[in-house]
């Protein structure tokens, strides 16, 4: 949820609709703030009442929660996103380096 202060920073954070160029894109331009380091959350959950209807998933459902929290160059949130779609619609894949 968009804090209410800050609203007039990203009046286009109110709309209930998507953010074409990205949020945290959104955000830099609005503000004049940049993004510097970013953190990742990916959580698999059952979905409460209010998900199932959204979402029209039947009982019970299980849902993949995405969460992004990014911060600007002086270590200060600057967005945090949330994402929430059907598990069957969900995958991540990670690459990296191991050994030596």
């Amino acid at each position: 949820m968009v804090h209410r202060r800050r609203a007039a920073d990203a009046p286009g954070l109110l709309r209930h609709r998507r953010v074409r160029e990205g949020t945290t894109l959104y955000v830099e331009l609005a503000t004049g703030r940049h993004a510097r380091t970013g953190r990742g959350w990916w959580t698999p959950r059952l979905a409460p009442g209010e998900d199932r209807e959204l979402l029209r998933l039947g009982t019970p459902a299980a849902v993949a929660e995405a969460r992004h929290l990014v911060y600007d160059a002086e270590g200060r949130a600057l967005a945090h996103e949330v994402e929430i779609g059907p598990a069957s619609r969900w995958t991540r894949t990670d690459e990296y380096p191991m050994g030596g």
